[in-house]
């Protein structure tokens, strides 16, 4: 299905890709099937920790604490960054990424994700408690 999907969304970007009509119909066909290539390149177990929060997303942490899109868009990088470097800190190795949909575009993107555990979320609010954009509210406990 997917192959079927990306082979429909090149021939129709090759017909006619100059008009807006088309491109905007592109880019409402890569939103749509974005979800679909995420579950693809994570894998069935990859996805199923997404889906039952067994592995938790720096860009979510931020929407729980109550940060808006607008910090979250912007911020969220550097954040993410700070939350690797106490995990390498602690591990000495990368944490797992994985595909998921980027909060703007849709387009699928790659991001760290960390464990539900005591050890993921350590790391993070480490990582946010040492960020002097979200210190406020992930001050180390």
């Amino acid at each position: 299905m997917r192959k079927i999907a990306l082979t429909a969304i090149r021939a129709l970007a090759a017909r006619a890709a100059a008009t807006p009509a088309v491109r905007k119909t592109l880019a409402k066909a890569r939103k749509l099937s974005s979800p679909v290539e995420c579950v693809v390149r994570n894998g069935f177990t990859t996805d199923q920790q997404l889906r039952h929060v067994e592995l938790i997303l720096i860009g979510d942490v931020l929407a729980d604490a109550g940060f808006d899109a607008d910090f979250i868009h912007h911020y969220s990088g550097e954040a993410g960054k700070r939350v690797k470097r106490a995990w390498v800190a602690a591990h000495d190795c990368v944490p797992q990424r994985v595909w998921t949909r980027h909060r703007t575009s849709g387009r699928p993107i790659k991001v760290y994700a960390y464990p539900a555990d005591e050890h993921g979320l350590h790391a993070i609010s480490t990582g946010l408690g040492g960020y002097a954009r979200t210190a406020d509210r992930f001050a180390a406990a």
